[in-house]
């Protein structure tokens, strides 16, 4: 290998290692009212993961729990409530960040109990903190409670009230 050939090469390593970070394949679904960044949907998808655990194999719902918080969040809440959920977010990060307890999916069901008891006895101390717990929660049980083969099954749900008997004398 002669020498013009290894810088060339290194010039194209280095430029390829430069433009690797911009590389980020995971897509973030953008909202005008909830502006959020990798790092804090990352957080909100561990959160109302965590909160309301539950196999997805056997509930399948039409989008993710993230998702369907976020959406519900942009199209049917005030600017105000959409306000206080960025800054209970952003309250709950700072908290795991004094705790050192940043990963969400590696906790034990013990840390992850005393997180969520700590954000719901936050009420008189944070209260955005509270609104996004109390939120969350709310959001995921509907999202939960909405699944087609959980209305079906746990609920008895039918699309249409009552039976239709045709043949039956009146």
């Amino acid at each position: 290998m002669n020498r013009r050939q290894a810088i060339q090469q290194l010039t194209i390593m280095g430029l390829g290692l430069t433009l690797y970070p911009s590389c980020n394949t995971e897509k973030i679904p953008q909202y005008s009212r909830v502006p959020l960044d990798a790092k804090r949907y990352k957080l909100l998808q561990e959160v109302s993961e965590a909160i309301l655990p539950v196999d997805h194999i056997t509930y399948v719902t039409p989008e993710p729990r993230s998702q369907y918080i976020l959406t519900i969040l942009n199209d049917c809440t005030s600017t105000e409530e959409v306000t206080n959920f960025l800054t209970g977010l952003e309250s709950l990060q700072q908290y795991l960040t004094g705790v050192k307890m940043s990963d969400l999916d590696k906790l034990s069901n013990d840390d992850l109990d005393k997180i969520f008891d700590y954000m719901a006895d936050s009420k008189g101390q944070d209260e955005n903190l509270y609104k996004f717990y109390r939120t969350t929660k709310n959001l995921a049980t509907q999202h939960f409670t909405g699944c087609e083969k959980f209305m079906i099954e746990e609920l008895k749900f039918e699309f249409v009230p009552g039976r239709y008997i045709g043949c039956k004398e009146v």
